[in-house]
């Protein structure tokens, strides 16, 4: 991945592609002799997700392009969310994408880094000029549909919202039922990452939009690369250097371009 290292300059950018060649040549070795890594993961276009049983997204594509340059003998992994946080945290040799770092979630994982920008929102029907929400307690007071253990049930608890109330969904195919609910009127808002709400839409040629943000949630709602707390320390770091010099290539503001998102990172 030559585009890695090009339009550098400088006596600090050489000191970093020093260090870069000599974590490379350490993960060769680490190939060589450790085991495989496991990259966990869940059906959630346009990050990843399995499209006619091939893997795509914009976070497969990054983090294929971060895994091929340290040498490590990887695959990724496809699972329903709530067991795809318990393999990554029982695989001593375990890896998740895309996850949003809450509170709840920081002592469960090593954070490696931030791997793709996402504005989250929640949603309502455009029609609905009913559904007014000045603040997030006004959440409340409607019908919530979400996906069971994702972020946005994480941050409207963490805001004291009482989940259980909500519509929650599982499965593969749950973000796509959360949308009929909306659109039958059996749920009245749909917390959801702006760009995951669109593509939907897209995939359902719902045009124009159906569908209008109410309110952005706060917080940081970015996905991240997080590893076990087992994880090898060597590995991760090299991991980490590679993703993050990966980052400030044009490349991937390229590829984040081709999803519709902004480099916010």
């Amino acid at each position: 991945m030559a585009s890695l290292f090009h339009n550098h300059h400088g006596k600090a950018t050489c000191r970093l592609f020093l260090r870069t060649l000599l974590l490379l040549l350490i993960a060769v070795s680490f190939g060589s002799k450790g085991h495989v890594i496991n990259i966990y993961t869940e059906h959630f276009p346009p990050y990843n997700y399995l499209e006619n049983g091939e893997m795509a997204g914009v976070s497969v594509q990054i983090i294929t392009e971060v895994m091929d340059t340290t040498g490590f003998e990887y695959q990724i992994q496809f699972n329903p969310w709530v067991r795809t946080i318990a393999e990554a945290r029982r695989d001593p040799n375990g890896l998740i994408i895309s996850i949003a770092r809450r509170p709840a979630r920081e002592k469960l994982f090593q954070w490696v880094a931030k791997l793709v920008p996402a504005t989250q929102s929640i949603f309502a029907l455009k029609q609905r000029e009913d559904i007014v929400l000045n603040t997030i307690s006004d959440v409340a007071k409607y019908k919530v549909t979400t996906e069971i253990g994702d972020s946005r049930e994480l941050m409207l608890k963490e805001q004291g919202i009482n989940i259980d109330t909500f519509i929650r969904l599982s499965g593969p195919d749950a973000r796509f039922k959360q949308y009929e609910l909306l659109k039958k009127g059996r749920a009245d808002l749909w917390p959801m990452p702006d760009a995951v709400a669109f593509y939907i839409e897209q995939q359902l040629k719902e045009s124009p939009s159906r569908i209008v943000k109410k309110l952005e949630l706060d917080g940081d709602g970015d996905y991240y690369l997080a590893a076990s707390l087992d994880f090898p320390s060597d590995k991760l770091e090299v991991i980490r250097t590679v993703l993050l010099e990966f980052k400030q290539s044009p490349q991937y503001r390229e590829l984040l371009a081709q999803w519709g998102l902004n480099d916010n990172n």
